[in-house]
């Protein structure tokens, strides 16, 4: 993997890598409002990678054959594809740099933590950061096991997903649950001291928030600062379950591509009247799933922790499965009714926006005639 070597290196490279469902897009939601500040503080948040998630520090740094397969072709092409996306990518990054001569240079991109298990993507991803910058600090926010597979599942449902919570499966295929095997690389590759792991807990941070935690972290002066409004909404109950039956009636792919008819669903659908009511598991679900990683846990706080203390809170008594009723013909007609009118208020506007060109089109053509 050829890597350009700018004519300046940053003192250092914040590398935020998720995990996910830790308020990773909401962090980089703030970076990206507020890149002209941070230019001025000696931060650079490059847009080489990504507008906002740094996506392709994944394709630069991943197997060439994972990203090659996405193409879903055979042959040579599609690896000339993702050769080329690399060059482009770090060469613009370079430019970058060299343009902007930061102090700080921030890469975020949660997949990095949940799809990287293998040595050498991370050992790529080391070298990239050693070109850029004097040294790198990994930084990784992990949430709760249980908490972290219910926000997945919930998720699931905006990426068209049918199936029921079935934990032991769930639990066996997400592999990236077992944080501290997960990490292995990480440590192995950067070091311990250049690793900080961080439980996802509200209680601990600055004003309760991730992003601020973050921000703070990082020395970054917030005066002027733009922060986000909320970032990928939660489904409450009932809007899952209506997502659940959408999804089986229209698919969130056809014919192997994202389904144009389910425009803005989910926007449409984070308007919608709200129970509040969100899914959760009984203690005893929550037992079963904590057991399962008990070992790992115990890892992550013997090497990240404070001594004498759990990486996590504990499991709270009072977070009890709800009994929420299913979803009722009554349920879905209102969900729909207000999906349908964000909906056809766009398309008003839309419309309204067209006969606007229309009549200024026939304006010109009179003036021209």
């Amino acid at each position: 993997m050829h890597i350009p070597s700018p004519s300046h290196r940053a003192s250092r490279l914040i590398l935020h890598i998720g995990a996910a469902k830790t308020g990773s897009t909401a962090i980089q939601v703030a970076l990206t409002q507020n890149r002209s500040i941070l230019s001025k503080q000696g931060f650079l948040y490059p847009n080489s990678l990504g507008l906002i998630a740094h996506s392709l520090i994944a394709i630069c740094a991943g197997s060439i054959w994972r990203y090659s397969n996405l193409h879903k072709r055979q042959g040579i092409i599609p690896i000339i594809g993702v050769l080329r996306t690399r060059k482009d990518a770090l060469s613009m990054l370079a430019d970058e740099v060299n343009a902007e001569r930061p102090d700080t240079i921030i890469i975020s991109y949660e997949g990095l933590f949940s799809n990287y298990s293998e040595k050498a993507s991370v050992q790529r991803v080391k070298a990239i950061a050693d070109a850029f910058a004097k040294e790198t600090q990994v930084i990784v926010f992990l949430r709760r096991q249980d908490e972290a597979l219910v926000s997945h599942f919930v998720h699931s449902r905006r990426l068209g997903d049918t199936k029921e919570l079935l934990l032991p499966r769930e639990i066996r295929q997400l592999n990236y649950l077992n944080y501290h095997k997960q990490l292995r690389h990480w440590v192995g590759v950067f070091g311990h001291r250049n690793l900080s792991v961080i439980p996802f807990r509200r209680d601990q941070f600055i004003q309760g928030n991730a992003v601020h935690h973050f921000i703070d972290r990082l020395g970054i002066n917030t005066t002027g600062f733009q922060f986000p409004t909320e970032t990928n909404v939660g489904l409450d109950m009932l809007q899952e379950a209506f997502l659940q039956r959408l999804n089986e009636i229209l698919p969130r792919f056809s014919h192997g591509r994202p389904n144009k008819l389910r425009w803005g669903i989910d926007q449409a659908i984070d308007q919608a009247k709200r129970i509040e009511e969100k899914r959760t598991l009984s203690t005893r679900e929550r037992r079963y799933i904590m057991d399962y990683f008990k070992a790992s846990n115990q890892l992550l706080a013997a090497h990240y922790g404070t001594p004498g203390e759990e990486f996590f809170l504990p499991i709270e008594q009072a977070l009890e499965q709800q009994n929420i009723p299913g979803l009722s013909a009554d349920d879905a007609v209102r969900i729909a009714a207000d999906m349908w009118q964000w909906s056809a208020e766009h398309i008003l506007t839309y419309v309204e926006t067209i006969a606007q060109y229309e009549a200024k089109i026939k304006q010109f053509e009179k003036l021209n005639s």
